[in-house]
Order: structure tokens, then sequence, then C-alpha cells
């Protein structure tokens, strides 16, 4: 048997083992369109992939607009895959509020 490292192993909630928000799986808040339509994304694809924490943040700092999907084929914005990346990794409280009271970020 082959191992598969993509990312639609996390998005299937069967037997979903890591940490949970609300009592389920974190990327469930966001449709299921919308997370196909990620996943199969370059951006998600290049430049999401490895990302931590610490690196996220670095990220989205980068971000010059936030916004759902755009064009005919609706794809998905750099923040969009960024949000799901967050639900998949579920920070502590503590990091995220380290990262919100950071002056020079």
């Amino acid at each position: 048997m082959a191992h598969q490292a993509d990312s639609k192993r996390m998005l299937d909630d069967r037997g979903y083992s890591g940490r949970t928000l609300h009592g389920g799986n974190p990327a469930a808040l966001l449709e299921k369109a919308v997370l196909d339509r990620i996943v199969e994304s370059y951006y998600w694809k290049e430049q999401c992939f490895g990302l931590n924490e610490a690196t996220l943040c670095e990220r989205a700092a980068e971000l010059t607009f936030i916004g759902g999907t755009f064009g005919v084929a609706q794809k998905p914005t750099p923040f969009l895959c960024l949000l799901l990346k967050l639900l998949q990794l579920v920070p502590e409280r503590d990091v995220v509020l380290c990262y919100l009271h950071q002056p020079d970020f």
C-alpha cells in the first residue's frame, strides 16, 4: 500500500482523530465544493505545502486583499487557502493571541 500525503485525507471525516473544533473536523467549517477547489489550486499546492503556525502568519502578512472565490471557475483566493491551512493546524489559543498582539508584525 502506498502512502498518500495529500490534503484530501485530512478532509475525510471517517475516523478523524486530530484536534477538533466544535466537536468535529475544523476543515468541515468550509463547504465541500470550496474545499475541493482549494485543494486543487496551485497556490495551495505550491505556497501552502509545509507551512506551520509561524510561517503561516508570515505568508498571511504578505496578502494584499482578502476574499472568497473569483472568476468563472470560482478559483479560491490565497486568503481562503491560508484559512484552510489554519483550520488544519488548529493552533493553540496562546499562539494565536501572541501573533495578534505582536506590534512589529
